[in-house]
């Protein structure tokens, strides 16, 4: 409460002291009154300080005689200062007396100006991971990591931005000058699109740090695929409003610090310093590997021989950086390499081979090596089955995994013709699901496709590693794949295999379709008894086709008809008989071996099982 408050930084404030000298004073000395004007002043710093932190210039000091007070004005005070000070004025007369005012004065804190400061550019030079910063095309980009062999891989997507480290960029932060509070110096990283859009990117960042203690820089390692905060014009903090950066490569971003305290003084100021050089620091983000979407092989009908390849792709590739890798598994033509697929129109682009005369069968692999406009690199792998067939013999075509077998017989066909078989990259992502249809196959593809068979052509697909305990044999079927709708074909199960008969080449794959009925059985089988051994029940399936009179009995060893399982006219479809090891006259069996036998249409069937106890 002693305390005069000023403003840091304050000038030109006047004070007014009123003295009282006895030896002044008219009633007490009429001849020999001390005239006040002639005092003596001086000013120095209080005992507690080691400086004066206030200018006053004693000459000015001057005596109101109508007011009886002494007037002086603090010319200024320290620079930046804020806290408690003050300082002690002496007045002195003629004969060496001294009279001694201390005045206490508080300088009140306020949000001084922060320096200008650079960022450090540019910043490859200090990147987390130098493979993932390119300039292509005189564009800077933050892209993918690559390997030794320059191919990208998926890591963790950070980019360090890294900016000026100077102790004194702002005065407030000095504990020497700021007594009453040292502020703390902050850092908002933001990106910038269009100078319209800030995104912030890592916010309050402290000067004062522990982390940046022995560093020459200041730098913040930001997780480019993370959500971030933004705004429009005025900074705020909502967690509300939020966005990703395009990691496609499509947007053009600048980076910029901003430096404040995040503290208002008693005007409400916080002034703000951006970092300089900041609209030059344009670059972009991709994040993606490059994809071929879709690939597509044709026989080329103007030109014997040849054939045309086009891919859909994700991007656009660098068509110069760009090759395709050509060839035979079994070596029946030389390897083409490092060919360079043509872009037609946007992400389409296409090749034209040639399959030498005289091979009348091959398996194909093409390897696309794509480069996106960062230089991210990807690869597609597909492979082709070549068959060149005539009418004059039969046909075994086979997809290039060897799952799909096609048998075209003999004369299936009116004229040679080149065949080709692709199958289309199969994953959980890819998957078709049609009503109660699960894809469970590739596609297999054949190209020419309609085209029209004069014999029944059998299909055939390898499911042998499809089976499971949860999916019924008969629950596999095969599809052919229209663009309007699939279409179920009768589909037949065999040793590990299920086939079909077409009419015409198509695209076919193998779907589960968990609503289907058991079909029929299409033959009497007399399947194997389980448990075997067993004790005391066992189950014996039968298959019966037709509706027709079965009669199942029980035999022991020596022969002798032990009891009448089932007898009589009996529908088609499945039975489960039920041996609990007694005779007819509801005796438990002996420990032994037993038989089986049934009697169907004109056929008699056997099958041996073990009575154990």
């Amino acid at each position: 409460s002693n305390y005069y408050h000023l403003a840091e930084d304050t000038s030109n404030v006047e004070f007014r002291l009123q003295v009282i000298d006895i030896d002044a004073d008219g009633l007490l000395n009429n001849d020999t009154r001390y005239d006040l004007g002639n005092l003596d002043w001086g000013v120095t710093s209080l005992d507690t300080e080691s400086i004066l932190r206030v200018n006053i210039t004693p000459e000015d000091i001057f005596y109101d005689a109508d007011l009886n007070i002494f007037v002086f004005k603090i010319d200024s005070v320290y620079s930046d200062f804020n806290g408690a000070t003050g300082l002690k004025v002496i007045a002195t007369d003629d004969g060496g007396v001294q009279s001694i005012k201390e005045i206490f004065i508080s300088l009140d804190q306020r949000n001084d100006a922060i320096q200008q400061f650079s960022l450090h550019t540019p910043i490859k030079e200090y990147s987390i991971d130098s493979t993932t910063l390119d300039s292509v095309r005189e564009i800077l980009y933050f892209r993918l990591p690559q390997n030794n062999e320059g191919k990208s891989y998926s890591s963790p997507k950070e980019l360090r931005f890294q900016w000026e480290k100077n102790d004194t960029l702002d005065v407030d932060t000095d504990s020497e000058l700021n007594l009453e509070d040292s502020l703390h110096l902050y850092y908002r990283l933001e990106a910038v699109v269009n100078d319209s859009f800030y995104i912030i990117l890592k916010d309050s960042i402290d000067h004062g740090d522990d982390m940046f203690v022995d560093e020459i820089a200041i730098f913040a390692d930001i997780n480019m695929t993370n959500e971030f905060s933004y705004y429009l014009d005025e900074y705020e903090i909502n967690p509300n409003k939020t966005t990703t950066l395009d990691t496609t490569g499509n947007t053009s971003y600048n980076w910029r610090v901003i430096a404040q305290n995040y503290w208002k003084d008693d005007f409400g100021n916080d002034p703000k310093q951006v970092s300089s050089g900041w609209e030059s620091t344009d670059f972009k983000i991709d994040l993606i590997q490059p994809k071929a979407t879709d690939f597509n092989i044709m026989i080329n009908e103007l030109y014997p021989g040849y054939y045309d390849l086009l891919w859909n792709s994700s991007e656009p590739f660098l068509s110069d950086s760009t090759f395709l890798n050509i060839k035979e598994a079994s070596n029946k033509f030389g390897a083409i390499s490092f060919r360079n697929p043509r872009r037609i129109i946007d992400n389409l682009y296409h090749f034209t081979g040639i399959i030498p005369a005289g091979i009348t069968s091959a398996a194909i692999e093409f390897e696309l090596q794509m480069r996106d406009n960062a230089m991210n690199s990807g690869e597609s792998n597909d492979e082709v089955t070549y068959f060149h067939i005539t009418p004059d013999y039969a046909s075994l075509l086979t997809s290039p995994s060897g799952n799909m077998v096609l048998s075209i017989p003999k004369s299936g066909i009116d004229k040679p013709k080149d065949i080709l078989i692709t199958e289309d990259e199969f994953s959980i992502s890819t998957e078709r699901i049609l009503n109660e249809l699960q894809q469970i196959s590739p596609i297999v593809n054949f190209f020419p496709t309609e085209l029209s068979l004069n014999q029944l052509g059998l299909l055939s697909f390898d499911i042998s590693n499809y089976l499971s305990s949860e999916v019924f044999e008969w629950q596999f079927v095969i599809m052919k794949i229209n663009e309007e709708e699939p279409q179920q074909l009768s589909t037949y199960f065999k040793d590990d295999m299920i086939t079909t008969n077409i009419t015409e080449l198509g695209n076919f794959a193998v779907f589960v379709n968990s609503n289907i009925d058991r079909p029929l059985p299409t033959k009497f089988e007399l399947k194997a008894n389980y448990p075997n051994p067993f004790n005391p029940t066992t189950v014996i399936p039968l298959e019966i086709p037709a509706e027709s009179y079965v009669k199942a009995s029980i035999y022991n060893i020596l022969g002798q008809e032990v009891l009448v399982l089932l007898e009589g006219i009996q529908k088609p479809g499945y039975s489960q008989l039920i041996w609990n090891g007694t005779n007819q006259f509801g005796q438990q069996m002996s420990s032994g071996i037993y038989f089986i036998r049934v009697h169907y249409g004109k056929n008699i069937y056997h099958q041996k099982m073990m009575l154990l106890k």
